[in-house]
């Protein structure tokens, strides 16, 4: 009688897990966001600022690029040959934009050009050129170049700069295995001159605090005559280079690179003996302070940031200078600089909170469900009759 009895146990079980089983099962899905990648690059040719107190009297970028990495595969490009304004309003902007998906190639350039009045505040060129290619196919990536050729800064009859030119270039490329984003900012020289009325009163003051400079002072004073203004200072700057470099299989960057060049500083370069300096990267060099022919150098700074390995920075700038100080306009200038960031985001796949039905498959319900009925009543009505026999 007891194994009857587990018998019908058995059965009854079985009919319990097969309706169980024709129910409905719970699936929890996934979803799964890909790693997704950012990235600039920057170079900077140079640009400049002249104001008198707090009021702007003139402003320019010079050869300045920009790409742009926001998601795979959308990328911008930006090069400027020039975008400058005068008195705070927007005179004259050369800029060569581009962005794709679809793949664009765009040339911005204007040559023979001056920007107010060189007698006063005014800034001429030969040429300035900006090129911008953004392309997703074959590969991803931003490429642009700026340039200005033959150009002279002046704020007559105090101070002029020139004639220099400028160039700088960035790239963002993205393959499969990584995203790399690099500036590059060319040499530039910048012949600096004062005023000689200006100079020539300062030549006494210079030679009591440093004699070979105010001898040399003294010496170019001379040799300018009547000439409005004297070469006060050469300065050569070589170029900024960054990289940024990072693994997509990974999602980690290599350390950048950031490399800021040597200068030389020229003082009076027209004298009989000028004063040369050679400058080394990461230094500072003050000339004049505390007089209105103050000059404020800082070269060949460098900085990386590795805090994250999935989003580093490198910026190298060759030269920041300052130049004059009140009662005459200031000067402000950055040249050759260059800068890159990386950004990765690993993929990530994450199990969704709400868990709902899977499909069901197999017989139709109502066949699953009628069988076990059958084997339940089946069980019952068996262990009637063997009571009955017993």
């Amino acid at each position: 009688m007891k194994g009857i009895s587990r018998l019908l146990i058995a059965l009854a079980c079985g009919a319990i897990v097969t309706v169980y089983g024709a129910g409905p099962a719970l699936a929890c899905p996934t979803v799964t966001v890909p790693a997704s990648f950012a990235a600039t690059a920057d170079g900077t040719g140079l640009d400049l600022s002249i104001t008198s107190g707090t009021t702007s009297v003139l402003a320019a970028f010079i050869g300045d690029t920009h790409g742009d990495l926001s998601s795979v595969p959308q990328v911008a490009g930006k090069a400027t040959g020039i975008d400058a304004s005068l008195g705070g309003s927007t005179i004259l902007s050369e800029i060569a934009k581009t962005s794709a998906p679809p793949n664009s190639d765009q040339i911005a350039q204007i040559t023979s050009q001056t920007i107010g009045d060189p007698s006063t505040v005014g800034l001429s060129f030969d040429l300035a050129r900006g090129h911008s290619t953004s392309t997703t196919t074959p590969a991803i990536s931003a490429s642009d170049a700026a340039e200005l050729l033959g150009a002279v800064l002046s704020a007559s009859p105090l101070v002029s700069v020139g004639p220099f030119a400028v160039r700088s270039t960035s790239n963002i490329v993205t393959t499969a295995a990584s995203v790399t984003s690099e500036a590059h900012a060319a040499t530039v020289e910048l012949p600096i001159f004062v005023g000689t009325q200006i100079v020539s009163g300062l030549c006494q003051p210079l030679t009591s605090l440093l004699p070979p400079v105010g001898q040399a002072c003294t010496s170019a004073v001379n040799k300018a005559g009547n000439a409005t203004f004297v070469e006060v200072a050469n300065i050569q700057i070589l170029p900024a280079d960054v990289q940024c470099a990072l693994d997509r299989a990974t999602n980690h960057a290599s350390v950048p690179l950031a490399q800021a060049a040597v200068a030389n500083v020229t003082l009076f370069p027209t004298a009989g003996t000028p004063q040369t300096i050679s400058v080394t990267p990461g230094q500072t060099f003050d000339f004049g302070a505390g007089t209105p022919l103050s000059i404020h150098l800082v070269l060949g700074d460098t900085a990386v940031d590795t805090t994250n390995p999935s989003a580093v920075s490198a910026t190298a700038t060759a030269l920041e200078l300052d130049l004059l100080s009140a009662p005459l306009p200031t000067i402000s200038i950055v040249a050759s600089k260059a800068s890159c960031t990386l950004n990765g985001k690993a993929g990530v796949t994450t199990v969704v909170s709400k868990c709902g039905p899977m499909p069901r498959t197999g017989a139709p319900l109502d066949a699953i469900y009628g069988g076990g009925a059958l084997m339940i009543a089946a069980g019952l009505g068996l262990k009637r009759f063997l009571r009955r026999t017993a």
